[in-house]
């Protein structure tokens, strides 16, 4: 919890930081304008800002119940002279030193350096208490003292015995030997947006989520994830059990009438999804599947779920686009690898389209295993690829460009590219709805006004073409409509 130090906020806590407690800062210095009677004739209990800092100063020294933390800047940054501390920090201080006697090698001030890689954090000899887990400003450290002591005599250099950061854990330093471990979770989600996870993941960019402006009415019409969430709700619902009550006493339904018809159309949207999945699916629970695959680069590991006797068998509420398709494909291969011998991935959900109630696709079966190894080792070589520069692939854009592709017997020529970007070129840019995936941030970002759509020689080079063939090439091959 964070506050300002003001009147009815002392609580008590295990751990009290406080921070900013320099002399310019605490305690208030009161001043007021030149108008103010009160100052120019002051009497026997006006309030003064200075003694109220004070109260709550030993208020906030009294709610700390293990520790106490108290910071200030000691020391200017342009000429690295000291800066005053707050007269009650200094009172404590005084207090404290000659009040209490601590145990040798105890140390309960600390003066800190200026600068995160200086020696005094990563040298031997330091200090108690003066420590730091950064990999990154411990060989800064290491290479200036290298640099400033290179051209020194050994006699007269000062040398630091640096600790290893790597060396300080040696089970860290052996798994850094070993091959990579890769998630079969990671994969999936590395695939849906590859320039978002190279961005947030790669370079620590993380656009804070827009916040939703409350509507000032009240919804009667229930859309995006309250839909979906109740929507695969119904569509789980294999007892057809009376879930009305439930969703209602959960508050995720309007109120009164308007709450039941929307409980009946969202049934209503899920029942040819139930209902196909009811003649697809066999009666009994399905098993999970533990994946181990060892490659030359890497170690994928994981769990295969939704797995029958038959094959793999997927529903869902929500519409089969193609970042869902490419999620059961990745499925897909991992089954393919584990189970001795698998059969087909059946996905029921709604029409991407919306021409239809309910639509089915399904994977065919790779009896070879060797093959479905080869195609899963590929996607955990473009995985490890785009987590050190941008894999140019977009799941959506990239689907209808290689199934365009597709109806031609891949044909790479310029007409062909020229047919397939006049398909697509709305699901990178509609400037009248504003949608498109150039209208991502994290696009943005990289690409920031390229087009790698705007004709076939922007399309080659931007390596969009050759991704999504990698990707979406064998996926189609084995997709049944």
């Amino acid at each position: 919890t964070f506050c300002n130090l003001m009147p009815m906020r002392s609580i008590p806590f295990k751990l009290v930081c406080l921070m900013g407690m320099d002399a310019q800062s605490f305690p208030r210095t009161g001043s007021s304008p030149g108008f103010d009677l009160i100052r120019q004739n002051p009497r026997l209990g006006d309030k003064q800002d200075r003694q109220e800092d004070c109260e709550l100063f030993l208020e906030a020294l009294l709610c700390a119940r293990l520790r106490l933390i108290i910071t200030y800047t000691g020391m200017r940054i342009s000429d690295n002279s000291p800066v005053p501390v707050a007269s009650p920090v200094a009172q404590l201080a005084d207090t404290v030193e000659n009040s209490f006697v601590f145990p040798q090698g105890f140390q309960w001030q600390f003066a800190h350096p200026l600068h995160p890689f200086s020696p005094d954090y990563f040298s031997d000899d330091r200090a108690p208490g003066y420590f730091s887990y950064s990999t990154a400003q411990c060989r800064i450290c290491s290479s200036q003292s290298t640099r400033n002591n290179g051209h020194k005599d050994s006699a007269g250099a000062s040398c630091f015995c640096f600790r290893d950061p790597d060396g300080d854990n040696a089970l860290q330093q052996q798994a850094s030997e070993d091959i990579p471990v890769m998630a079969l979770s990671d994969l999936v989600a590395f695939f849906r947006h590859p320039v978002r996870y190279y961005v947030t993941g790669t370079l620590g960019v993380i656009y804070p989520e827009p916040g939703q402006v409350p509507e000032e009415r009240e919804p009667f019409r229930l859309s995006g994830l309250p839909l979906y969430h109740l929507g695969s709700l119904a569509v789980e619902n294999r007892e057809d059990l009376d879930l009305y009550p439930l969703v209602k006493a959960q508050g995720r339904l309007p109120f009164g009438k308007k709450g039941e018809q929307e409980w009946a159309r969202i049934n209503d949207l899920a029942e040819p999804v139930k209902h196909l999945a009811q003649n697809e699916f066999p009666d009994r629970d399905p098993r999970n599947l533990d994946l181990c695959l060892q490659t030359d680069f890497c170690c994928i590991k994981g769990q295969v779920t939704d797995v029958y006797d038959q094959g793999r068998a997927v529903a869902g509420f929500g519409r089969l686009n193609p970042s869902r398709l490419l999620t059961q494909w990745i499925m897909h291969l991992a089954y393919s690898c584990v189970e001795d011998h698998p059969g087909t991935t059946v996905m029921v959900g709604q029409d991407p389209k919306g021409r239809k109630p309910v639509v089915r696709f399904e994977f065919s079966a790779i009896e070879e295993k060797p093959r479905a190894q080869a195609l899963l080792r590929n996607l955990a070589g473009h995985y490890l690829a785009g987590k050190a520069r941008v894999f140019p692939f977009f799941a959506d854009v990239c689907f209808h460009l290689v199934g365009d592709l597709s109806l031609r017997d891949y044909d790479l020529s310029a007409s062909s590219l020229a047919k397939a970007l006049s398909k697509c070129a709305g699901l990178w840019r509609n400037n009248f709805n504003s949608t498109g995936e150039s209208f991502n941030r994290y696009t943005a970002l990289v690409f920031g006004q390229d087009n790698p759509f705007a004709d076939p020689l922007a399309l080659e080079r931007s390596g969009v073409l050759d991704a999504g063939l990698a990707v979406y090439r064998p996926m189609l091959e084995h997709l049944i409509p």
